[in-house]
This record gives structure tokens, C-alpha cells and sequence, in this order.
């Protein structure tokens, strides 16, 4: 099974772990599997997941923290996605090591 993570700036094919601002939403699909497919999200506060039996949802980043979601089918663990919400771009750009100040005019 293959997981596509869409948003409006960005695809991304294969995805096992992703990072977006609060308030951000992502559409992902699921390919090489046949439906019915339970979507499980550990952390249920960080994440609202718009279908959670099909091949295709709408993942909205509701709080900060990770939340992992795995794709079950008939018990058995096809897939996971591990989704990390940071408070704003700033925060991300941050962590890895960017310095953010005002923007200056040119």
C-alpha cells in the first residue's frame, strides 16, 4: 500500500511522516489496497479526519503534538502515517535550525 499526502503547496509520494502548521489541512490516499480500510489516530486531539473507512480523507491539523495514524484492514496493520503539528511555519522553520526576523523591504 502506498500513502500520497496532497496540500495545497506540496505532494508527497510514499509518505511515512510528515510535518504541518495547526489549522493546516492534508488530503491522503491510499493506493494498492482495496477498501474497507479503518483509519486509527493514537492521539485523537491533534488530528480530524474527515472518512475513516475509505481510501481517501481530509486530515486537518486541529492542535499542536504527533499523532500517528495506522490503516487497518480486517485487523491487520497495512500502513501508518506519523503526522507532527507544530503551532505555526515559524515553529518548523525553528527546529531546523533557520533564524525568522521581520521582513526587511528591498
Amino acid at each position: 500500500m502506498r500513502i500520497t499526502v496532497s496540500h495545497r503547496l506540496f505532494v508527497l509520494h510514499n509518505a511515512t511522516r510528515i510535518g504541518i502548521a495547526r489549522g493546516e489541512a492534508v488530503e491522503v490516499l491510499l493506493s494498492g489496497a482495496q477498501a474497507p480500510i479503518k483509519w486509527f489516530a493514537d492521539n485523537d486531539e491533534v488530528l480530524k479526519i474527515d472518512d475513516t473507512e475509505g481510501l481517501k480523507a481530509t486530515v486537518t491539523a486541529t492542535a499542536v503534538g504527533v499523532s500517528t495514524i495506522e490503516f487497518k484492514q480486517r485487523g491487520q496493520v497495512l500502513g501508518s502515517l506519523v503526522i507532527e503539528v507544530f503551532k505555526d511555519i515559524t515553529d518548523e522553520a525553528v527546529r531546523f535550525g533557520a533564524e525568522v526576523s521581520d521582513e526587511q523591504p528591498d
